[in-house]
């Protein structure tokens, strides 16, 4: 039995697929605001996020209990999720939010210590994004993470705790 976050839900494409094809997901958490934001390529206006927050909604719907949409940021999520949860401890997490070094940096402090010992910690757009690249290895040093950091073809990276 696995239990799991996803920051960035989007349309929900990635919590789809994972609690699709992984049926020992027993919970996936989702996190987004959504709400309207300035993204690397231009603003995103509340009329689209609110239009891709219902297709999230449809997507995921099909898995029932199995998924949790939080519709909040994340550093106000992960305080929530342990309100919820009464334990610190997840099987994987998975970053692919605001992609600012600050957020990043933010993400890492406020998920890394809920997931367990043996838990894989992964994001997206670690070799496309100097920002989330440079978040990454800074959020290593200065927690001394020296577990070795595997990169995929689509730019996402992962370790073990």
């Amino acid at each position: 039995k696995v239990v799991g976050v996803e920051i960035g839900t989007c349309r929900g494409g990635s919590a789809y697929y994972l609690l699709d094809k992984c049926p020992n997901i027993i919970k996936l958490y989702t996190i987004d605001p959504y709400k309207e934001y300035m993204e690397w390529d231009g603003k995103i206006k509340q009329e689209t996020l609110d239009k891709t927050r219902e297709i999230a909604r449809k997507n995921l719907s099909k898995h029932g209990d199995r998924v949790m949409m939080i519709h909040e940021t994340s550093v106000e999520a992960a305080s929530k999720i342990k309100t919820i949860t009464k334990k610190e401890e997840f099987d994987f997490i998975y970053i692919d939010g605001d992609k600012t070094y600050d957020a990043t940096i933010a993400d890492c402090e406020a998920y890394y210590p809920l997931l367990k010992k043996g838990g894989f910690f992964s994001g997206h757009d670690y070799s496309n994004l100097d920002t989330v690249n440079q978040a990454i290895n800074d959020f290593r040093t200065k927690n001394g993470i020296t577990a070795p950091l595997n990169l995929s073809t689509n730019t996402t990276f992962f370790w073990y705790k």
